[in-house]
């Protein structure tokens, strides 16, 4: 009986930690778009700010074009970078919870085996 436990304690620990290690592939892959998206307004926003206030500048929208003021674009691209350093921290404390959780489940088959074993 005990055997089969342990069996099933096994088999839902791979489970879930195949589980965890794709989460975290695509918490990564995730991380490097936010962070090319962010490099990307980063050089944007430097190559504006070298132009005279007085510049065209304009957004994309969809399909179109639009005409902001270069203050209203370079605010964009701050708020751009602001936020993808948010979404990335909040991804990286997910994976932190994540890789916390497969030790624990580790750590908690491994006190069964032992204890298995001292019986």
């Amino acid at each position: 009986m005990a055997d089969e436990e342990l069996r099933k304690a096994f088999s839902e620990l791979q489970v879930k930690i195949m589980e965890t290690n794709q989460k975290m592939r695509l918490a990564e892959s995730q991380i490097q778009a936010l962070k090319m998206n962010i490099a990307h307004a980063q050089l944007t926003e430097k190559e504006i700010s070298s132009l005279p206030e007085e510049t065209n500048t304009y957004i994309s929208v969809g399909r179109i074009f639009l005409l902001q003021p270069r203050s209203d674009v370079k605010t964009l691209l701050l708020q751009k970078q602001t936020e993808g350093k948010e979404k990335i921290s909040g991804i990286e404390t997910n994976m932190q919870y994540w890789e916390k959780s497969v030790k624990e489940t580790e750590a908690n088959l491994r006190d069964m085996v032992s204890h298995r074993r001292d019986k």
